[in-house]
């Protein structure tokens, strides 16, 4: 359509209303217009002004966005004055995150238009108006132009304070040599952060010309030549990188200088497979800088890199010395278990016993299961051993300890229990689908369901526009009037002090948007929401079942039994990694239910489908589950039939967990292979998806009972 007649077409729909209610069509049809590309459609269709302001938002944002793409810069940005009048006049939350979305977006529509940035546009730490790096480099580059060169400097700085993107790349280099005339009016610290955010973009020239500036200012500043170490590092020039941590290290250089290139030396020599001299420097870095917030993380890894070399005696020896250091705190705690199991292992059972005692009062929930297991494990005879059993299954009746302390580590480890477990994800289905049909009636009460914010939740979730959905509920979360209510604190004040005002979430208002997250499909966001409960609810509204949701059944099944697999195992690998979000993508790139990178999706897919795989292919839910299915029964067969070693390599990396399969072996003793486990990371994923398979198993026999 010629633009002056799509121009005619708005004026004559542009005063038109239209409801949520009856109206709504054609704005959700705009949406979708948006997103296929049918961008002339949309803006004809988005013209028609919604009488909802939660819905009037999205149709603001999305239509002004329609026209930058047309480079209609000026009609962008009065779309997204009039969003702006909407939030200022109290009709929408200002912190709703379409108003960050529309600032971006305003700031690009004028900096391309060659228009003034306001001065309010400028970013500050800690405000949640803060610019995306591509709007602040665009403005910057506006003010270069207008000749304004502090606002440049200060979008600029805003820019790199954003951390850049990839889609930044050629903008940022852009400025990086605009702003090179100015170099001697910004500090040096704000100077190695430009260099810094260049090198992990790759651009490997601007940064090395940035620390070549501050060096050829004075070659012995510890800050530039702190930098100057980074960019080295991120640019993949490790023994270059090394060799100026020990030039450092020995100078007369400040603590705190010493201190990080010390670090970064041991970090670099782990990286290089240089494992006894990483070991003993992590070793020297946790003795040298004991006051370090580093130094256990540092003492642990060097302990773990000693187990792996089968050293024994060094291992104790370090992990003995984290141990006296602090006490108190997760891998203080970790530790002491690793050590505890070490000694365990070498036959030296009353040591690990007392080590376990010490930490016991430490402890809590998951962490006071892994130690009153083990301290029954370590007991001298049958009757200490069930005494501490019973301790442990009476603590902790729902982890995956107990489980194994009761029915022995078959009954969570076996891979053979893939018809059981089958039986019991219909049962868990059947319960979930029960509870999805009786949502269908639930209402909460009149002032929040006529609130307009939860009416354009709704609207927006049977219009399948669950990302619009989602950003609208977390708004209404924000609105202390709505999802709080006053309550007397009863706890015992100091006499003369005023009694305290407490705040209780509202759990209907809750469990609604919950409800009708589930009955739309909208699982991921449905455990979300969970997590603003609490643990402990004490309204009764959010049993613990709820956080174990059962979607994708029928895929999970029947891709799980083509595989001889647990659907329950899937089913809590799925939970532990995405959280049931098919859309999600992690920061190394993995995408998907099952979190797949894609080159080992392609690579798994290639071996056993002949159709073409795309990465994309990855946010399809059925697609993801099988190639995550058929990697995870690869990983089974190279680590022997071991679930814990599997489950490690699927987080760890096969090649990473090797040695610790050679040494530990976890098909023999799987519990104590899971505490020698070097990556603290991997070493809590395991855990965490054990639990949840003993969870799901549990709550499928509760239910089967029931019934």
């Amino acid at each position: 359509m010629p633009r002056i007649l799509l121009f005619c077409a708005v004026l004559i729909l542009g005063d038109a209303r239209v409801s949520a209610g009856n109206g709504g069509d054609r704005l959700f049809g705009g949406i979708r217009a948006y997103r296929a590309g049918e961008i002339d459609s949309a803006i004809t269709l988005l013209a028609h002004k919604a009488d909802n302001p939660y819905l009037d938002a999205f149709r603001l944002y999305y239509r002004a966005d329609c026209f930058l793409r047309h480079s209609m810069y000026r009609y962008a940005a009065a779309e997204i004055e009039t969003l702006f009048i909407l939030a200022n006049g109290g009709a929408i939350d200002r912190r709703h995150v379409i108003i960050d979305r529309a600032r971006n977006l305003y700031v690009e529509a004028l900096a391309r238009s060659g228009t003034c940035i306001p001065p309010w546009l400028v970013s500050t730490p800690g405000d949640y108006s803060a610019l995306s790096a591509r709007a602040a480099f665009l403005a910057s580059s506006v003010c270069i132009a207008t000749g304004d060169s502090v606002a440049a400097i200060r979008f600029f700085f805003s820019g790199v304070s954003s951390k850049p993107a990839p889609d930044d790349t050629t903008l940022f280099k852009d400025l990086i040599r605009r702003h090179e005339s100015l170099f001697p009016k910004i500090g040096n610290r704000t100077l190695g952060n430009i260099a810094r955010s260049a090198a992990a973009l790759h651009l490997r020239r601007e940064a090395d010309f940035i620390t070549e500036y501050l060096l050829a200012k004075d070659p012995d500043d510890y800050e530039a030549l702190l930098c100057r170490l980074d960019v080295l590092s991120l640019n993949g020039a490790p023994e270059r990188a090394l060799h100026l941590c020990w030039r450092l290290f020995y100078s007369p250089a400040p603590v705190y200088v010493k201190e990080a290139s010390l670090f970064q030396a041991a970090s670099i020599e782990y990286r290089l497979k240089r494992y006894d001299k990483a070991a003993g420097h992590f070793r020297m870095y946790g003795m040298y800088y004991p006051g370090s917030e580093r130094a256990l993380s540092a003492l642990d890894t060097a302990a773990r890199i000693y187990v792996l070399q089968e050293d024994w005696s060094k291992a104790l020896a370090v992990w003995k010395t984290l141990r006296n250091r602090r006490r108190g705190g997760g891998i203080w705690i970790d530790a002491g278990v690793s050590e505890a199991v070490l000694r365990f292992r070498l036959g030296k059972d009353a040591e690990a016993q007392e080590l376990l005692n010490d930490l016991l009062p430490r402890t809590s929930g998951s962490e006071s299961a892994a130690v009153l297991y083990w301290i029954m494990r370590t007991s001298a005879s049958d009757s200490a051993r069930a005494a501490w059993s019973d301790s442990l299954v009476r603590a902790c009746p729902r982890s995956f300890y107990a489980a194994v302390a009761q029915n022995g580590e078959d009954s969570l480890l076996s891979t053979d229990l893939a018809a059981v477990d089958g039986r019991r994800l219909k049962v868990l289905a059947e319960y979930m689908e029960r509870r999805r049909a009786g949502y269908d009636t639930m209402r909460a009460d009149s002032a929040f369901e006529q609130h307009p914010g939860f009416e354009a939740y709704l609207s927006l979730l049977e219009a399948g526009l669950g990302e619009e959905a989602e950003m609208t509920a977390r708004t209404i979360f924000l609105v202390r009037d709505l999802m709080f209510v006053p309550s007397m604190d009863r706890r015992v004040k100091l006499q003369g002090a005023p009694m305290a005002v407490a705040v209780e979430p509202v759990a209907g208002r809750l469990l609604r948007i919950y409800a009708e997250a589930v009955i739309h499909g909208r699982d991921a966001f449905a455990l979300s929401i969970l997590g603003r409960v609490g643990r402990q609810d004490t309204s009764g509204a959010f049993p613990r079942e709820l956080r174990y949701p059962v979607p994708y059944a029928s895929d999970i099944l029947r891709e799980a039994e083509s595989f001889g697999l647990s659907p329950l195992l899937v089913l809590a690998l799925i939970r532990e990694e995405s959280g049931f979000d098919p859309k999600a993508v992690s920061v190394d790139g993995a995408r998907g239910l099952m979190q797949l990178l894609p080159a080992t999706a392609s690579w798994i897919a290639s071996s056993t489908d002949s159709s073409r795989f795309t990465a994309d292919d990855l946010f399809d839910p059925g697609r993801n589950i099988a190639i995550g299915i058929r990697y995870f029964d690869y990983l089974l067969d190279r680590f022997k039939g071991s679930l814990v070693g599997a489950l490690a390599a699927y987080n760890g990396g096969e090649g990473k967990m090797a040695v610790w399969k050679e040494v530990f072996r976890p098909a023999v003793d799987p519990l104590m292979a899971i505490e020698m486990i070097g990556p603290r990371e991997t070493r809590q994923y395991v855990k965490k998806v054990l639990e949840s398979l003993s969870t799901y198993r549990g709550i499928a026999e509760e239910q089967g009972e029931l019934q």
